[in-house]
């Protein structure tokens, strides 16, 4: 039988040398049992007894029912008698979306560190701006902050996870920048290490998923940031 996941860090545990392929894979397998016991609900309801042991075609099954869920109920917001309601159908598809996407990302994660690659989930690698620009209004452009982080966080999601364990709920910016901090660290040694490569194909490889990592934790602490001055600036306007 197959080992049981580990079990996430403690609260105030270093974070797992991810150069070290036996920690990233422990790492890895806590990110994944987080991932799937968030989508728990979702998976079932979507592949019935087939949620029972999940692998990654089952989960990328299920990503591609949400999507065409997704589809339908974006298309119909055009024609609905009730466009809030429907509106709000397409919030929900999205949130299950998220995710069933963060196990597909957990799972090719956890694949990447199994193999000693410690990869970054090719789903999530798109980088999704901090907040919109040239909002006026201090509640709108805080409501657009709060927008672009709880997109961010969910991108990030099984990045941090996989860093801090435990320690990536409830996350907030000291804890956000702990985990740049590492990841950079990261992108420094593998940009390093890919000058003497024996094999730079496999170097270069990695370098580039630890960038992907990367963008994805600086959306986070760019977007909190953001966040952070949209809330000054609602302050002072009420002031």
């Amino acid at each position: 039988p197959a080992p049981a996941p580990a079990a996430p860090q403690p609260t105030g545990a270093p974070p797992p040398n991810l150069d070290n392929p036996q920690e990233a894979v422990e790492a890895a397998d806590a990110a994944l049992a987080h991932a799937l016991d968030k989508a728990e609900v979702i998976l079932t309801w979507v592949l019935g007894d087939d949620a029972k042991e999940m692998t990654l075609d089952k989960a990328q099954k299920a990503v591609k029912i949400i999507d065409d869920l997704l589809k339908k109920r974006k298309e119909d917001v055009a024609t609905a008698a009730d466009p809030v309601q429907a509106e709000a159908l397409v919030v929900k598809a999205e949130k299950k979306q998220q995710l069933v996407s963060n196990v597909v990302a957990a799972m090719v994660l956890k694949q990447d560190a199994e193999s000693g690659a410690g990869g970054s989930p090719a789903s999530s690698s798109a980088a999704a701006p901090a907040a919109p620009a040239g909002l006026d209004d201090p509640k709108a452009a805080l409501d657009a902050a709060s927008a672009a982080l709880a997109r961010a966080l969910d991108r990030a999601e099984v990045i941090f996870t996989w860093v801090l364990g435990s320690d990536a709920r409830d996350m907030d910016l000291e804890k956000a920048q702990k985990v740049q901090t590492i990841i950079n660290d990261l992108v420094r040694r593998r940009t390093a290490a890919l000058a003497g490569a024996a094999e730079p194909a496999q170097a270069q490889a990695l370098l580039e998923k630890a960038e992907k990592k990367r963008v994805l934790v600086n959306n986070v602490v760019a977007a909190m940031l953001a966040k952070r001055e949209a809330e000054q600036a609602l302050r002072s306007g009420a002031r």
